[in-house]
């Protein structure tokens, strides 16, 4: 933990677990430090003036101490609640995902501001998703996003492994994109057929902006398989078990 002096940063609450019988143990995603663990003190007591400024996906000015192992919060300003995310179940697993996903790809204390404002983005576009494909959008494409700042850019133009444009049918997480037919045969354990369509939905997440993401303009099953190319990118890149 770095130095002594208080720290007034941007945050997002990206967790929240009950301590002893008044406390509560944050995890913040912070513009300068990114990533830590906070001790918010008397946030449970009925006349606490800052623990409802403290609820999952909160973007707060926090002010924080730090002590010999682990910070306390000793301010809370909101600047966005996002409650719209929390006001709904599909909404608040999405959410979880997001927040795993900063966990499995970003160190604590690890300070990345482009990953930070990538993160707001797509809690703000998940707070104004109404159907499940909205949702399916600004989750994936969050991800994908918090992929590309940390310089995982899956290859798209042609097959990862032999360099062919032609007969692109399959993924490889661990080859890090797109496979010919010939390759796919060839490949690992993990690697999967896909769709032109699917191929061009993870394109577009890839390219565009956050809020310009439109599912209206994706095919349906092409962003399922999106979907399942950015988890699996995810996963290997973090160090996660999956599944065939």
């Amino acid at each position: 933990m770095a130095g002594f002096r208080s720290i007034k940063t941007q945050a997002l609450v990206v967790g929240t677990m009950r301590l002893g019988e008044a406390d509560r143990l944050v995890t913040l995603y912070t513009r300068e430090r990114g990533r830590v663990s906070a001790v918010a003190k008397g946030v449970r007591r009925p006349l606490s003036r800052i623990g409802g400024r403290l609820e999952p996906f909160s973007l707060v000015h926090v002010l924080l101490h730090p002590g010999r192992s682990i910070y306390t919060v000793t301010g809370v300003d909101t600047i966005r609640s996002f409650q719209a995310v929390r006001e709904e179940l599909f909404r608040l697993e999405a959410g979880a995902q997001l927040c795993e996903a900063v966990r499995g790809l970003f160190t604590e204390e690890e300070a990345n501001p482009a990953a930070f404002n990538v993160l707001v983005r797509g809690v703000a576009k998940l707070a104004g998703a109404s159907g499940a494909g909205e949702v399916s959008v600004a989750v994936t494409g969050t991800i994908v996003k918090l992929l590309l700042v940390q310089g995982f850019v899956p290859d798209l133009a042609g097959c990862v492994a032999c360099g062919t444009t032609e007969g692109l049918v399959g993924f490889g997480a661990e080859e890090g994109g797109i496979l010919c037919s010939h390759c796919l045969e060839t490949a690992a354990v993990g690697c999967f057929a896909v769709t032109d369509e699917g191929i061009r939905c993870l394109h577009d997440l890839v390219s565009c902006p956050l809020a310009e993401l439109d599912p209206s303009r994706m095919e349906e099953s092409g962003l399922r398989e999106a979907e399942r190319m950015a988890r699996r990118l995810l996963a290997h890149y973090a160090g996660w078990q999956t599944g065939p």
